[in-house]
């Protein structure tokens, strides 16, 4: 583990810190070849007890993919240490709710597939079963199978799509209520 006064210079004078040394060089490249986010302060959150070294920020994130919007990040003061600790909170994506990742399934998809009885998990299962631990198997070889089938007949759908295709859903049960002779019941 790199010293406080080396770990300064780690989020590099990109990230607010007055120097920088080799490790923030390279956690710089690292960020930007792997493509993650830095979060620190812009203040020090360490303060050593020797007067010749130098108070540092040792607290960072690194985020990647997270689906919710950086809100603050905060010293807590109240401590005695020579470490303040940070809490850094995150929230919710614009719009006051995560964006949901909905999926479809096409049953009739599942359905002919899970006809299909010539496959590999299934071929995996004993015709013979005489134990407890083959019945585990064979139950965990047929969930598998079953997981893979739906998983294999999902798309996903993006949030507005989403939304349109429950909207032209609600209208539809609207008009059933209604049958006319043009229409007739849906």
């Amino acid at each position: 583990m790199p010293s406080s006064s080396s770990v300064i210079s780690i989020v590099k004078t990109r990230w607010g810190c007055p120097s920088k040394n080799y490790n923030g060089i390279k956690l710089d490249e690292l960020k930007d070849r792997l493509d993650f986010g830095i979060i620190a302060l812009s203040m020090s959150t360490c303060f050593p007890h020797v007067v010749t070294h130098r108070p540092s920020t040792i607290d960072i994130a690194l985020t990647k993919g997270v689906a919710l919007n950086f809100n603050s990040i905060e010293i807590i003061h109240g401590l005695t240490s020579d470490h303040r600790p940070v809490i850094l909170k995150m929230g919710p994506p614009d719009g006051g709710r995560p964006i949901p990742i909905r999926k479809i399934t096409n049953w009739k998809r599942v359905s002919t597939a899970l006809e299909e009885i010539d496959t590999p998990n299934l071929n995996s299962i004993p015709n013979d079963i005489a134990s407890t631990d083959e019945i585990d198997f064979a139950i965990g070889a047929f969930t598998n199978h079953v997981r893979i089938v739906v998983e294999e007949s999902e798309r996903e759908v993006p949030p507005d799509i989403f939304e349109l295709i429950r909207e032209k859903n609600a209208a539809l049960r609207r008009a059933s209520a209604y049958p006319t002779k043009n229409i007739g019941c849906l």
